[in-house]
C-alpha cells in the first residue's frame, strides 16, 4: 500500500521528490492528464488520443499512461526519488490501471495527506478549516461527499489546506477554480465531432480547458508547497 508518512520527510527526501496529480472524468479506467513538479520544473502531460486537439491547443506532449508512468516509476528507482501525491486514491489507481507497475509504485509513492496532521498538530488550523467548511457547504456539493460526517466533522481537502493564510501558499486565491471532469469531457466531445483538428475547438472549449491545466497547475504546486510546509512545522 502506498506510504502515508508525508509528515515525517527528510529534506533530501522533500528535495529530490517528484509531485504529481491526475485528472481524468469520473469512470475513466487511465489517467487522461498527468501534472508533475520535478526539481521546480512543473510540466502536464496528456494521455488520452482523444484530448490531442487539447494537448496541440497547448503545446503539451501526448503519451500514453502506461509509458509515461512506467519511465516515471524507472526515473524515481534509478535516481532515488519519491513519488508523492495527494492520496492513496493515486496509488490504487494507476496500480488498477496498470498492475505490472504496483510493485515498483509501492516502493517509490508516498502519501501526503495532512487531515489528520492538522487535527493532532495544528487544532486551531483545523478549526478554522472546518469553520471556512461548514460556510461553504451547500446541498449540491453533499452529493460529491462534501458535507458533514456522521460524527459533524466536514472533510477537508488540499484546497482548504491552502487556502490558510497560515499555510502561506502564495496562489491561494487561485486554488480550485476550474474543473477537470467537465474540460476534459468538452474536447473528447469536440474530438468526436471534428476529430484532432484543434482550430475546429470554440473559444469557450479552448477557456475550459485552460481553466483545467491551471486547477492541475495549483494542485500540483501546492501539493509540494504543502508538503514541505508541513514537515517545517511538525515539530512544532
Amino acid at each position: 500500500m502506498a506510504k502515508s508518512s508525508g509528515h515525517n520527510l527528510s529534506k533530501e527526501v522533500l528535495k529530490n521528490a517528484i509531485w504529481f496529480d491526475i485528472e481524468k472524468q469520473k469512470g475513466d479506467v487511465e489517467p487522461a492528464v498527468t501534472g508533475m513538479l520535478v526539481d521546480g520544473l512543473f510540466s502536464i502531460i496528456v494521455h488520452d488520443e482523444k484530448l490531442t486537439c487539447g494537448a496541440d491547443y497547448s503545446e503539451l506532449k501526448l503519451i500514453s499512461g502506461e509509458k509515461f508512468y512506467s519511465n516515471l516509476l524507472k526515473r524515481c528507482l534509478e535516481e532515488n526519488r519519491k513519488l508523492i501525491s495527494y492520496t492513496s486514491a493515486d496509488f490504487k489507481y494507476i496500480s488498477t490501471a496498470y498492475p505490472m507497475l504496483k510493485d515498483d509504485l509501492e516502493k517509490v509513492h508516498i502519501k501526503a495527506s495532512f487531515s489528520s496532521w492538522f487535527r493532532r498538530k495544528k487544532p486551531k488550523l483545523f478549526s478554522q478549516m472546518q469553520a471556512n467548511a461548514k460556510k461553504n457547504y451547500t446541498r449540491s456539493k453533499n452529493k460529491f461527499g462534501k458535507g458533514p460526517k456522521k460524527n459533524g466533522e466536514f472533510r477537508v481537502g488540499l484546497k482548504d489546506m491552502l487556502k490558510i493564510e497560515a499555510v502561506g501558499y502564495p496562489d491561494s486565491s487561485k486554488i480550485g477554480i476550474g474543473g477537470s471532469a467537465k474540460a476534459i469531457k468538452k474536447i473528447r466531445d469536440r474530438f468526436d465531432k471534428t476529430g484532432d483538428n484543434v482550430e475546429k475547438v470554440t473559444a469557450g472549449e479552448k477557456k475550459s480547458w485552460s481553466k483545467m491545466l491551471t486547477y492541475l497547475k495549483h494542485d500540483v504546486y501546492g501539493l509540494c508547497h504543502l508538503t514541505n510546509w508541513v514537515n517545517q512545522n511538525n515539530k512544532t
